[in-house]
């Protein structure tokens, strides 16, 4: 029986459609396991899986020669295939992939060149790229709106009164929490794995700007517009810690923090959805026809994409600009929601994929064919991933236990010291083991119907 061992990089993000296309597959006859990154070796020995599908195509080096060494096919469900940067980069693996799945025609172009240039022995050939669209999308479609939760019991949930409207915000400020020496960590590691790395200072500054701006908007639509609550969820990179301080500090007793669920939960509660500069909820929200409001700075021109910035209906640059713009929805709702819906599905179209529900059984499809390739390294290529195995290997070592001895100090050093009551851990970002039941179950209801 043929295996496949999907490793999912943000629970609530991507393992539903992790999930579907597993479902496909097992429908065929497929054995499918999950796992979090780095959590893969026990489960590669155990389940002995002949494909494993990446949410990236950077993994540790070492890990990924070992799979190529033993035959095992690597393929790529990239996560961010609608690259939002100005100026255009991707990430460069040093080992490729054997198949690589793609949004977009300008990451298909830009990328294969790539893979063509320094395909060689070390990296093995370059991949099949195969232009398919986001597989996320196929849960905006109204075939799955069963899968997610309804709005009357999401209000139940979160214990908010069925009169109110709601106005969620989904946030992306994930670097804004980060110190100057962990912003320095950061951009030294985008410099080596990005084709053109972009300025993660500037990135950081512009997500402090925007999340000041979101917490005056949250008071000012307290103080003009009582007939609405604020959902605020944070982005699965983020710590949520700033926003539930914020609530408690201020008792703001008009906003709740949605810190699980999945976008399409978040977006089923709102009547406005507003973003951070270039989310991609604000494409969701209006695809889903409801009216979209984006904060954006000054500065986000220099650092991310005009085809992005230019989507939303109401792009805002401070709390006076969301308040008329929450106004002009309320005085024509339909046809805010008519306007975004058309100018979303162009862009879906252009950037995300053909909008019909069938994005995940289209990548089981294509993963079954890979599965029946044979796919064999020359045995000078096996020769140097075997050597890049072995020194990646060693190397992890030594830096595992002088991270371990690190960290054996820094305990001394602490000891007594009474632990804080926050951890910095994200909230709920990783996937246990059976978590992909849940949709199953789900999807068992819907595609046998």
């Amino acid at each position: 029986m043929k295996r496949v061992l999907f490793i999912v990089d943000h629970k609530h993000r991507d393992l539903a459609a992790s999930a579907l296309i597993g479902f496909y597959l097992k429908k065929d006859g497929y054995e499918v396991a999950y796992c979090a990154p780095w959590h893969e070796d026990k489960i590669v020995k155990e389940f002995s899986p002949n494909i494993i599908v990446l949410p990236k195509p950077i993994y540790k080096n070492h890990i990924f020669a070992s799979w190529k060494i033993n035959d095992i096919k690597v393929a790529v469900n990239d996560v961010e295939g609608n690259l939002q940067q100005k100026e255009f980069g991707f990430l460069k693996p040093k080992i490729f992939p054997d198949q690589y799945f793609y949004w977009n025609e300008i990451f298909y172009e830009r990328q294969g060149e790539f893979f063509e240039k320094e395909q060689n022995g070390f990296t093995g050939k370059a991949p099949e790229r195969i232009l398919i669209g986001c597989p996320r999308i196929d849960f905006l479609h109204p075939k799955f709106d069963s899968v997610n939760k309804t709005k009357k019991e999401l209000l139940n949930e979160f214990i908010i009164p069925s009169d109110k409207k709601i106005i969620t915000i989904a946030t992306a400020g994930s670097s804004a929490d980060l110190s100057d020496e962990d912003l320095h960590k950061v951009q030294e590691n985008v410099n080596t794995r990005n084709s053109n790395p972009p300025d993660v200072f500037l990135e950081a500054s512009i997500y402090r700007e925007l999340r000041e701006m979101t917490v005056k908007i949250i008071e000012e639509v307290a103080a003009n517009f009582p007939q609405y609550h604020v959902v605020l969820k944070p982005h699965p990179n983020e710590v949520p810690k700033f926003w539930v301080d914020l609530v408690e500090e201020k008792n703001l007793k008009n906003i709740t923090i949605m810190k699980s669920g999945t976008i399409n939960d978040l977006l089923n509660l709102a009547d406005i959805h507003m973003a951070h500069n270039v989310c991609t909820s604000t494409f969701e929200a209006m695809i889903k026809r409801v009216p979209s409001i984006e904060m954006q700075t000054e500065r986000s021109k220099i650092l991310f994409s005009e085809k992005d910035l230019k989507l939303p209906l109401f792009p805002v640059k401070n709390a006076d600009e969301a308040l008329r713009s929450i106004s002009k929805i309320e005085d024509d709702r339909n046809k805010c929601t008519d306007k975004g819906f058309l100018l979303a599905n162009e862009f879906c179209e252009k950037w995300y994929g053909k909008f019909d529900g069938k994005r995940c059984l289209e990548y089981a499809e294509n993963i079954k064919k890979l599965s029946n390739k044979k796919i064999l390294l020359s045995k000078p290529s096996k020769t140097k991933m075997y050597f890049r195995f072995i020194i990646g290997n060693e190397i992890s070592k030594l830096i595992g236990k002088f991270q371990r001895l690190s960290m054996k100090k820094i305990l001394e050093k602490v000891k007594g010291i009474k632990q804080k009551d926050w951890t910095d851990e994200r909230h709920d970002k990783t996937i246990q083991p059976g978590d992909e039941k849940f949709w199953f179950e789900k999807f068992e209801k819907i595609i046998n119907e």
